[in-house]
């Protein structure tokens, strides 16, 4: 019976995969080292909106001034905000130093995670079974 897995495929999907799973992990990584962040709560201020378009799909970006105080005192920075926010909402943030960002929920970094676990460890079967 023969494959009907192209030879191209066969040969370069490992190391795509594992780029890909690569990527993955170390976004997944930073996004659980980021809950170890200061807590904040802002205010959102100004905001621009823009539309990233690719041959297939657009996104909505949303950057938002945003206003918060910590021990340090008030701060203001632009952030890229998810989600319909509107001026004077409150937003939940984490602070390390001059980087600030919106917070995330623990299970998005455990599964950015996961997922580029998966994605190397059927990378490195993929090699081995070229």
């Amino acid at each position: 019976m023969s494959s009907t897995v192209p030879p191209a495929f066969r040969r370069f999907g490992p190391f795509i995969a594992g780029g890909i799973g690569l990527i993955f992990l170390i976004v997944g990584g930073v996004l659980l080292a980021s809950q170890g962040w200061d807590r904040a709560d802002g205010v959102v201020g100004a905001c621009t909106t823009r539309v990233d378009r690719t041959e297939t799909t657009s996104r909505t970006i949303q950057t938002c001034d945003v206003a918060w105080d910590d021990a340090s005192g008030p701060h203001t920075a632009p952030i890229d905000l998810s989600g319909n926010v509107v001026p004077g909402q409150a937003v939940a943030l984490r602070v390390n130093g001059s980087v600030v960002t919106q917070a995330t929920p623990v299970w998005v970094g455990v599964g950015t995670l996961a997922i580029g676990l998966a994605l190397l460890a059927t990378s490195v079967v993929g090699y081995r079974r070229r």
